[in-house]
């Protein structure tokens, strides 16, 4: 029989109390806070009630799944709130589960799922119902199949993948810069392998199938959600710049991230584990994107 401190040390309960922890954070200040629903919750719920295959600032996922709660919670502030909070909490279990996947100690999952669980944007797009939150997920469901594909060799988990860009697609557009860092990706040794899997390609066959609604909305409505990135891109983002992305970068993640960076860095110059250079070539490749195209990328 296990003794009560071993319990306490195994991985998954240090994962699974940090999530809990930030639950019950979220559950506390969406029950007895006094600030309201957001006007942007607003917009959401109004959005709820004309469900589309799409809308002119995003895709149609995070309104039908908003469109579920109200059917089966109601409106209320904590039921509006009910999707952000437990998301908020599974961001920190996946956080988690990527670096035992990458074999990190116990020192390195508490520093880790603490960082993420207290980051000022989580801490943000957990407060409030928006599709920002689901797209964080999506994005650190996607790093983590990928890290399990490379550790187990199992390609059959790209079909899995490629339902998580669809997903991520269908929630907001910018899941394509994180398709576009992949791709680019596998031109590198030793992802150029993957070229030779079936499973890639039925990958992305399904993430442009799931996607093929949205496409067919903007054909629909003169591609009306182009013309919102390309005037938020003119107006809204137009002070962007490689250095106040950067910063930006800083703050909203605390200077504290500035060490998982460094980390990251150090476990990838390991002779063993440079098969995971993928990941910052995916990041690399999405700044540049970012920098470049004026769409900033939390």
């Amino acid at each position: 029989m296990k003794s009560k401190s071993s319990s306490f040390q195994n991985p998954i309960i240090i994962i699974l109390g940090i999530a809990l922890l930030k639950l019950i954070l979220h559950f506390y200040f969406n029950a007895y806070a006094g600030y309201g629903i957001f006007r942007d919750e607003y917009y959401y719920i109004s959005c709820s009630n004309h469900l589309d295959w799409g809308y002119v600032d995003q895709p149609p996922l995070s309104i039908l799944i908003l469109k579920f709660v109200i059917l089966i919670f109601g409106k209320s502030q904590f039921a509006i709130r009910l999707v952000p909070s437990i998301i908020g909490a599974i961001t920190v279990i996946i956080t988690g589960l990527i670096i035992k996947k990458l074999d990190g100690n116990r020192f390195s999952i508490v520093y880790g799922c603490v960082t993420i669980a207290l980051a000022p944007i989580y801490l943000g797009f957990t407060g409030f119902y928006s599709m920002n939150i689901i797209d964080m997920l999506l994005w650190l469901i996607s790093a983590y199949l990928i890290v399990k594909i490379i550790k187990e060799d199992n390609t059959k988990l790209f079909v899995l993948l490629g339902f998580i860009f669809g997903l991520g697609v269908m929630n907001k557009i910018s899941m394509v810069w994180m398709i576009i860092g992949f791709c680019v990706a596998l031109f590198f040794k030793p992802y150029r392998m993957w070229f030779r899997s079936k499973y890639l390609y039925i990958a992305l066959s399904i993430c442009f199938i799931m996607a093929v609604p949205f496409i067919i909305w903007n054909f629909q409505h003169d591609f009306a959600h182009l013309e919102f990135m390309r005037n938020a891109s003119k107006l809204k983002y137009s002070s962007t710049n490689p250095m106040s992305l950067v910063f930006d970068q800083l703050m909203l993640m605390t200077p504290v991230f500035v060490f998982n960076i460094i980390a990251l860095i150090l476990y990838l110059k390991t002779e063993t584990e440079k098969k995971y250079k993928i990941l910052p070539i995916i990041f690399f490749t999405i700044f540049v994107l970012t920098s470049a195209l004026g769409h900033p990328k939390h």
